[in-house]
């Protein structure tokens, strides 16, 4: 059976084939494959390692659709193709202030229990900086 995505031009969505998914192998993470594709990371728009939403734009010049945009709600992802950039630009446009008001969201998430643990807000942002985890609710 084949796995279906999202191809966005002009405005129109339609549903086709997932090219990606059609040429991956078992068990190949993300990144690999669709270097493997000839993709490369462009950009990336919030934290792939949180719990918040975030997008990364992959790009590969030679063959269509020329980007692939992995949008991550932090438990999964769905991939979107698109061809042109000012398609790109337009997505990106339109979902970045997710992204963004989800990032604003968790860091007054975090704020607000800052007085019931037994660091400040400086050891916070330090361990989040060196990529600890995010300290439980609890702590």
């Amino acid at each position: 059976m084949k796995q279906l995505a999202w191809y966005y031009t002009a405005g129109e969505w339609i549903e086709g084939e997932d090219l990606v998914a059609a040429q991956a192998r078992p068990d190949e993470e993300e990144g690999k494959l669709l270097s493997r594709l000839g993709y490369e990371p462009r950009q990336q728009i919030g934290s792939w390692e949180s719990a918040a939403p975030a997008i990364v734009v992959w790009f590969r010049r030679d063959m269509v659709p020329r980007h692939v945009l992995i949008l991550s709600d932090g438990d999964g992802y769905e991939r979107v193709f698109v061809d042109r950039l000012p398609d790109v630009w337009d997505l990106l446009a339109r979902w970045a202030p997710v992204i963004r008001d989800g990032a604003i969201v968790r860091l007054l998430e975090d704020l607000t229990h800052v007085q019931r643990r037994p660091y400040g807000i400086v050891e916070m942002i330090a361990r989040r900086a060196a990529g600890a985890a995010r300290p439980s609710s609890g702590s």
